[in-house]
């Protein structure tokens, strides 16, 4: 196969910006890298910006494209994620309609492209902003990510679930984005030659103008978001007749879960467990057999945790570390562990899971019941436990939807063990 006939997309949110953004695009054609496009995704601007872009569209060297959305506040996440549905790109590239790239911007991150997926260069204040930045370097250390400069390979893009656009404004959807890959172990590679210069001009009616405040507002927002988070979680598959249907909904709805699998199933089901790494899940370790590991011997225990590893070892070969949980996960069969069992799962590195929401969906009580019951012992920061094998799980797999309803319908919002570990002590209990 040949090269994509084109290899970035670059893409600018905008809204009402046309003064600032035309003179962009105009300025975009000195790039020395030439195998991009260029995609305007417009926040329902009411300026005359879309008629301008697709006036100046003929005149320019490289492709470039509009994509518009209702003005419903600030959307900026949703308008990034507009831009990177329609991208052709394998890398995509993210600055801001007040931002004015160096020439050798897009060759910059071309070249790294080849050594990391997520990237981000350096944006250079102007004098009355450069007091500002320094409180991002007293804060983390380094220049925290900005949506107003930085790349990701548009798989991994996706496979993350984009930006999150319940940030309603552009404070917090970046951070969250950065957040969320570290703790999956991907870190940001700096590019040097990929910087920006901010004009620094003032912010928009209703954000923070200063970087201080910047800062502040990312940190509520997530801490806000953090406060409702619950894992979902199922035990006992892969089995087709409930996974798939399960991974299917998910998929619609772009939820992404935790999913403790059992390895002599993975081996008669391959073709499951890739899709669930190629669509942004977690694989958990649930034994080979799904044994008690309280009545076995050490040796035994052992071996339970250890076929398993070398069964799900090849799905993650050639896997990006960071699709991954950043340390594995283990759960007991039945929750049943004593100091033996338990310590030799921790010998292999193992975080072990509990649950604090654990309907009893085995027992086949009834959808309604099912859906209950977990409603009922939601609380910010758990883990819920239900199952998509080891039995008749259709009761489970209808109950699904009417969960995720009620839990969305309370400001729940259903994320991976992983991303709970990462910035909670979640609530756990055994069953």
């Amino acid at each position: 196969m040949g090269k994509p006939k084109v290899e970035i997309s670059l893409i600018i949110a905008t809204y009402n910006r046309k003064e600032l953004l035309v003179p962009l695009l105009l300025q975009l054609e000195q790039q020395t890298f030439k195998n991009f496009e260029v995609i305007v995704s417009d926040d329902g601007s009411r300026d005359g910006t879309v008629a301008a872009v697709r006036g100046l569209a003929p005149a320019l060297g490289y492709p470039l494209r509009v994509v518009t959305q209702e003005h419903l506040g600030f959307r900026n996440a949703r308008a990034r994620n507009n831009g990177a549905h329609i991208a052709q790109g394998q890398l995509l590239v993210f600055i801001d309609d007040d931002c004015r790239p160096n020439p050798l911007f897009l060759a910059s991150y071309h070249q790294a492209f080849a050594q990391g997926h997520f990237l981000a260069g350096d944006i250079l204040f102007v004098p009355s902003w450069e007091k500002l930045a320094e409180v991002l370097d007293r804060h983390w250390g380094t220049q925290g990510l900005w949506g107003a400069n930085l790349a990701i390979s548009r798989a991994l893009f996706w496979k993350i679930g984009g930006f999150d656009e319940d940030f309603v404004n552009e404070a917090g959807a970046d951070t969250d984005l950065d957040r969320r890959l570290s703790l999956l172990g991907v870190r940001r590679q700096r590019v040097e030659g990929a910087h920006v210069y901010h004009l620094g001009l003032p912010g928009r009616a209703g954000l923070p103008n200063d970087l201080y405040s910047r800062v502040k507002a990312h940190e509520s927002i997530i801490r806000r978001n953090e406060q409702r988070w619950l894992a979902l979680s199922f035990d006992d598959g892969p089995e087709p007749a409930y996974t798939i249907p399960i991974l299917d909904y998910l998929y619609r709805t772009g939820i992404r879960a935790t999913f403790f699998v059992v390895g002599e199933k993975v081996c008669r089901q391959p073709q499951i467990i890739r899709r669930m790494i190629d669509e942004g899940h977690e694989i958990g370790n649930h034994t080979f057999s799904h044994r008690r590991l309280r009545d076995l011997p050490a040796s035994e225990i052992l071996w339970e945790i250890e076929t398993t590893e070398k069964v799900l070892a090849p799905f993650f070969a050639n896997q990006d570390q960071g699709f991954r949980p950043s340390q594995p996960l283990f759960r007991f069969p039945y929750f049943d562990s004593d100091r033996q069992s338990e310590a030799v799962v921790e010998s292999r590195g193992y975080r072990i899971i509990q649950a604090s929401v654990t309907c009893p969906d085995w027992l086949k009580p009834g959808v309604d019941q099912i859906v209950y019951t977990v409603l009922e012992q939601a609380a910010p920061k758990g883990i819920i436990l239900l199952h998509d094998g080891g039995g008749d799980r259709r009761q489970t797999v209808l109950a699904l939807p009417e969960i995720v309803k009620g839990l969305q319908k309370r400001g729940f919002r259903l994320v991976t063990v992983g991303e709970l570990l990462a910035f909670n002590e979640p609530l756990e209990k055994g069953s």
